[in-house]
């Protein structure tokens, strides 16, 4: 907990000072850590290659992840620092991840092209 002090704006006049839980906020999301532990030999050789064996682990995780369902694309980015969905995309194929559309979703883009006369 940390304690809030300030003015408040609105109804209120004067200064508050309350206990302020930080997981409640939209902006603080709470954060879990994942430890690996490897051998040094085989960390050794598995970061032979000058590669950052620590986000090689977080994208097989995540790419894992969004595999199987618990993770969607919005998701991948925010985990991953990903910026742009041309990027994810990249990424999705890296990891041999196929997006191929559906043929639903194939004829749902051509009645919206249609729709608006393209």
């Amino acid at each position: 907990m940390l304690e809030a002090t300030g003015v408040p704006r609105g109804r209120c006049r004067g200064p508050v000072s309350r206990p302020v839980d930080m997981a409640s906020h939209r902006w603080h999301r709470p954060r879990m850590n994942l430890t690996v532990h490897l051998p040094d030999d085989l960390a050794t050789r598995l970061s032979a290659d000058g590669t950052d064996l620590s986000r090689r682990a977080l994208e097989a995780f995540a790419a894992e992840e969004y595999r199987s369902g618990r993770l969607n694309k919005p998701d991948l980015r925010r985990l991953l620092g990903i910026e742009t969905r041309y990027a994810l995309d990249g990424f999705l194929k890296a990891h041999g991840i196929d997006e191929s559309m559906t043929l639903e979703e194939l004829e749902q883009d051509l009645r919206d092209l249609d729709r608006i006369g393209l």
